[in-house]
């Protein structure tokens, strides 16, 4: 478990803020609009003869990886989250947790609930903010857990 806490807290303040995720957007942004520049520069007809030539043999593999990097970008813009991060981890972790070292299945029903109370812990850890609830997430996750059975 402290490997776990280690890990996230030396990870959360870099990927899970919200600069993270906006920087994220910013950057697959910037590398797809150069990756269209640059596929229409591959495909223009007025092309100088050698670059043609120099070209030709490799272009159709080049704009095939030129279409798998727009469509890396597009999946990171679109895939970046609207909830705090670092909320959604805690209560999946603590639901690992308590999943794997307790005889019973997490629940929470209370605030005193062990995933609820852990959940609290682990966001107390790596954000130093004392007494956050996490009923939202912990009942987001445990949804989650019931529909994937």
């Amino acid at each position: 478990m402290y490997g776990v806490v280690r890990v996230l807290r030396r990870t959360s303040p870099e990927y899970l803020e919200r600069r993270a995720i906006q920087k994220t957007r910013e950057d697959a942004d910037a590398v797809a609009k150069s990756v269209a520049k640059l596929s229409e520069l591959l495909q223009r007809a007025t092309l100088a003869p050698e670059m043609q030539l120099r070209l030709e043999p490799e272009k159709d593999a080049l704009l095939r990886g030129l279409q798998a990097v727009l469509e890396i970008c597009e999946q990171a813009d679109q895939n970046q989250p609207g909830a705090d991060q670092i909320l959604i981890w805690c209560a999946s972790i603590a639901f690992t947790l308590l999943f794997r070292f307790s005889d019973k299945m997490p629940t929470s029903g209370s605030a005193q609930t062990p995933y609820r109370v852990v959940a609290s812990l682990l966001y107390e850890v790596l954000t130093g903010e004392h007494g956050h609830d996490l009923r939202r997430p912990c009942d987001k996750h445990l949804k989650a857990m019931r529909s994937a059975r």
